[in-house]
C-alpha cells in the first residue's frame, strides 16, 4: 500500500498543534509585563486565543494588551497560543476537531471557507451595533462580511503590497525605481549577475508565483478588469482571453528566466525576504508585514519602498485583504470571546499594536502614532490609496476548493510555459478554463 505522505504530514501537524493547545496554560501571569502588579486571582473562565504567523514583536505587543484586558476583566483569563504562519492551513482542521479554541486569527480570504464549514460564529448582531465599527476603513467594513452579508470577524490589520528594493544597489548603478513591469524587468537585468549569484528580482514561488502571474495579467488588461470578480473582464470573459494577457505572459517568462534565481520558484515568503536581506536579490513585492523584519536586518540607507509597478496600460490592480479575529462557533464562551475581541479592536488598541509591529491599521491613525506611518516606508501605501485612477483596487479572491484547484493548475501550467514545453496560447487556454470554476463573493 502506498502511503499518502502529504496526508500523514498534515495529520502530524494537527496532532502537534492539538497537544500544544491542550498543554497551554498562558494566562494573566504569562501576559503580565515583568514590572507589573499581580492580578487578583478571581478568574473563573479562560479564553483561548490562537494567533498564527505572529512575529515575536507582535506577540509581545498582543500580550501587553491581553494583560490590560485581564486587569479590566478580572473574571477572565486569556490563554495566548502563537503558531507559525504555516499553521493557518491546519486551523480549519483544528476547529473541526473542536479543539480548545475560542478566538482565532483569520484572513479575509478565508472567511467564506470557514463560514461554509460552520467554524466561525456569526457576530453580526454584536458587531453591527458596536460603535467602533463605523470608524473603520471602508475596506475593513466590506471584507468583514461573508457572501451572505453577515459579519464573522473583526479585522485588525490591512494587507496591502508594495515594491521593496535595495537602495544601495540602485544608487551604485544610478538606476531609477521602476514604474512599470517592463521597467522592472529592464532594471532587473542591469542588477543581475548570474556568475556572482546576484539577481534583480525575487519572483514568488508556488501558488504565490501563480498569483504574481495573475497580477501582471490583470495590470496588462488595465481598466477592462472587473474589480469585484478580478479573474473576469467587465464584458464577462476571463482576463486570459486578450492579446494583452499574451503580452504579459511573455514578459513574465523573461522575468523568471532573466532576473530571478532559478530556485525562487520554491521559496516561501520568508526565504524571499532572506535573499533580499542577504543581498542576493534587489527587488521583491510583499505587504507591510515585511517592514518589521527588514527594519531589524537592514539599515535605512540600504533599502526603500515604492508603489507597485503598472502594466503597459499604466494601470495597477492592488489586491487588498484584511486579517482579524473570529469566534469559534463551538466555543462555550461566545459573549466572553466577544468582550475580548471588542477590547482588542478599539481604535486605540489597534493603533497601538499596528505601531508596535509596523502593519497597516484598520482605523485612521491617531496623532500619537502618525509619525511612524508618515515615514517613507509607508508613503507608497498613501500614494496608492490617493491615486485611484492609476491604482485600481480589486477584491481578493475568497479561499475555496475551486480557487485552490485554479492556482494549482496555474502554477503547474505556467512552469510548463516557462520551460517552453507549452506555448502562450495553450497556457492561456488552461487558465481560462480553470478560472471559469472560481466562485466569487456575492
Amino acid at each position: 500500500m502506498r502511503l499518502n505522505i502529504q496526508r500523514l504530514a498534515a495529520l502530524l501537524v494537527i496532532s502537534i498543534l492539538l497537544l500544544l493547545l491542550s498543554a497551554c496554560t498562558d494566562s494573566a501571569n504569562s501576559n503580565k509585563p515583568n514590572d507589573s502588579i499581580d492580578v487578583t486571582e478571581i478568574a473563573v473562565k479562560t479564553i483561548t486565543l490562537v494567533e498564527y504567523g505572529a512575529s515575536p514583536k507582535r506577540a509581545a505587543a498582543l500580550r501587553e494588551l491581553l494583560y490590560k484586558f485581564e486587569q479590566d476583566n478580572p473574571d477572565l483569563r486569556v490563554s495566548l497560543v502563537v503558531f507559525g504562519s504555516e499553521s493557518d492551513s491546519s486551523l480549519d482542521k483544528l476547529l473541526e476537531e473542536r479543539a480548545a479554541i475560542d478566538v482565532f486569527s483569520m484572513r479575509g480570504d478565508n472567511l467564506n471557507l470557514f463560514k461554509e464549514k460552520g467554524l466561525a460564529a456569526d457576530i453580526t448582531d454584536r458587531a453591527s451595533v458596536w460603535s467602533e465599527t463605523s470608524g473603520m476603513h471602508q475596506t475593513a467594513k466590506v471584507l468583514m462580511r461573508g457572501d451572505d452579508e453577515q459579519i464573522y470577524f473583526i479585522p485588525n490589520r490591512i494587507h496591502h503590497s508594495q515594491l521593496y528594493y535595495r537602495k544601495d544597489w540602485f544608487d551604485t548603478k544610478a538606476l531609477q525605481v521602476p514604474l512599470s513591469w517592463q521597467e522592472l524587468y529592464f532594471v532587473g537585468k542591469q542588477l543581475t549577475n548570474v556568475k556572482e549569484d546576484l539577481y534583480g528580482y525575487a519572483i514568488s514561488g508556488g501558488a504565490a508565483g501563480a498569483e504574481a502571474l495573475i497580477q501582471i495579467i490583470q495590470d496588462y488588461n488595465g481598466t477592462a478588469v472587473n474589480a469585484n470578480q478580478p479573474l473576469l473582464l467587465n464584458e464577462g470573459n476571463t482576463i486570459f482571453t486578450t492579446e494583452e494577457a499574451l503580452e504579459a505572459l511573455k514578459l513574465y517568462r523573461e522575468m523568471v528566466i532573466g532576473i530571478s534565481p532559478t530556485t525562487a520558484k520554491d521559496w516561501t515568503k520568508q526565504e524571499q525576504l532572506q535573499a533580499f536581506v542577504e543581498g542576493k536579490t534587489a527587488m521583491l513585492i510583499q505587504d507591510a508585514d515585511a517592514i518589521e523584519l527588514l527594519s531589524e536586518k537592514l539599515s535605512e540607507d540600504k533599502w526603500a519602498a515604492a508603489p507597485l509597478p503598472s502594466g503597459a496600460s499604466g494601470k495597477v490592480h492592488p489586491v487588498i485583504d484584511v486579517s482579524g479575529w473570529a469566534i469559534a462557533a463551538h466555543s462555550k464562551y461566545q459573549e466572553e470571546s466577544w468582550r475580548l475581541i471588542r477590547y482588542l479592536s478599539t481604535a486605540e488598541a489597534n493603533n497601538a499594536i499596528a505601531a508596535a509591529t509596523g502593519v497597516v491599521p484598520i482605523y485612521a491613525v491617531d496623532a500619537e502614532y502618525s509619525r511612524l506611518f508618515e515615514s517613507a516606508l509607508y508613503a507608497p501605501f498613501v500614494l496608492m490609496n490617493n491615486n485611484t485612477d492609476r491604482f485600481q483596487t480589486i477584491e481578493s479572491l475568497p479561499n475555496s476548493d475551486d480557487l485552490d484547484i485554479f492556482y494549482s493548475k496555474a502554477a503547474e501550467a505556467s512552469w510548463e510555459y516557462i520551460l517552453r514545453r507549452i506555448g502562450g496560447e495553450e497556457l492561456l487556454a488552461v487558465l481560462d478554463e480553470a478560472a471559469k470554476g472560481v466562485v466569487y463573493r456575492k
